[in-house]
């Protein structure tokens, strides 16, 4: 390696040619330590485009071999060597500042000596022009000022139709009518319309509506805890069920009195989670069983305190009872359709299709008996008595 004393450098930033686009002109004088310039020669160098600073990120590299003129003059063009690494073509001129790194070897080989950086001062418009200056794809119809490309605002690599980057949360989106403004900042959640870091998103002012990435949704809770938490009541014209439950922390659903956890399990409302009222999509209510056939149907026994039930719009079928009527008893031992512990009163005619019981635990009749009183309430079938000893009396 022969020792240089200097390189005389002219970067000209201010042409490019018309069959290059993708180029800037470079030109030098090479000599060596003495001063003199070194002509006739074949020498290799080294160009590096750095960003941000002399010290920044390489972001193109590529490397030449030339042969100096009777003047030690060397030119050629950056942008059309041989790439070490990085795009010439991708580079945005526009987004950062740049700087020339060069190295040489004067005996053609890659042992490159550095020497030297500079900043880039000026970049030939047809390079600039070609990445962050190019309005071209803006389009103008009447008021409106639109484009089919990316835009990005903070920066110069837009991944998305918009792309805003700035530090301060406070300054990034904003939407306003009047006074009243939307900002979306992804932030911690302190403001009042945010979308936060870690894809949540939350609009209130203090505790409003909160959509975490997990899929929970709170209304007027900062940290909803179930798929859906709600600090409040809640209005629905109708619900279906799919079978699922509805649960609450407290003990209530709606207006009620309860002594544990209320559920709606399968169509049920129920105290357990297993039995209990069962409302079907049809409107029809079954007590103790799910397959009502009408309005109401129950599984069990009915008990009616001190007041009275009254049934209108009777069918002609009346009261259908399949099991035991009691009147006045809660004692099920007893064998027959109805029975009534105390007096019975019969409006109109009383029909008997089978035995007559009297507390004290009479008997059916044979036929042609009669029933007879003894004038205590007890009952008896007696033999009708012969019309031969009834005599007349006048």
């Amino acid at each position: 390696m022969r020792s240089l004393f200097c390189i005389s450098m002219i970067v000209l930033g201010l042409s490019v040619y018309a069959q290059t686009p993708n180029a800037f002109q470079y030109q030098g004088i090479i000599r060596d330590a003495s001063g003199n310039v070194i002509s006739s020669d074949t020498i290799s160098l080294k160009f590096s485009i750095l960003s941000g600073s002399s010290s920044g990120t390489s972001v193109y590299s590529e490397t030449h071999l030339d042969t100096t003129n009777q003047f030690g003059l060397i030119s050629m063009q950056i942008g059309n060597g041989t790439v070490v690494s990085g795009n010439f073509n991708s580079i945005d001129w526009g987004a950062n500042v740049f700087f020339l790194k060069v190295e040489i070897d004067t005996d053609g080989g890659t042992n490159y000596q550095e020497m030297g950086t500079s900043q880039l001062l000026a970049v030939p418009y047809a390079l600039h022009s070609s990445t962050t200056s190019d309005t071209s794809h803006w389009k103008k119809s009447t008021d409106t000022l639109y484009t089919d490309k990316m835009v990005g605002i903070g920066t110069a690599h837009p991944e998305r139709r918009l792309h805003i980057v700035e530090n301060d949360w406070q300054k990034q989106f904003r939407v306003q009518r009047n006074t009243e403004t939307i900002d979306l900042n992804p932030n911690s959640g302190t403001g009042p319309s945010e979308i936060r870091s870690s894809k949540h998103l939350a609009i209130y002012d203090d505790v409003g509506y909160l959509l975490l990435k997990n899929g929970r949704l709170g209304i007027g809770v900062s940290e909803p805890i179930q798929a859906l938490d709600v600090n409040g009541n809640v209005a629905a014209g109708s619900f279906f069920g799919d079978g699922s439950f509805l649960t609450g922390t407290g003990d209530n659903l709606g207006n009620h009195n309860a002594t544990s956890t209320i559920y709606l399990n399968s169509n049920w409302i129920t105290g357990n989670g297993n039995s209990g009222i069962f409302i079907n999509n049809s409107g029809y209510i079954g007590i103790g069983t799910s397959s009502a056939l009408n309005r109401l149907a129950v599984n069990g026994g009915i008990t009616v305190g001190a007041s009275y039930m009254g049934i209108s719009n009777v069918p002609v079928n009346g009261l259908l009872v399949q099991g035991q009527v009691l009147i006045g008893t809660t004692d099920p031992l007893y064998s027959q359709k109805l029975v009534v512990s105390g007096d019975v009163y019969a409006k109109e005619d009383l029909y008997i299709d089978g035995g007559i019981y009297d507390s004290g635990g009479g008997s059916t009749g044979n036929d042609g008996q009669v029933l007879t009183a003894n004038g205590s309430g007890g009952v008896a079938w007696e033999d009708q008595i012969p019309m031969d000893y009834v005599e007349a009396w006048s």
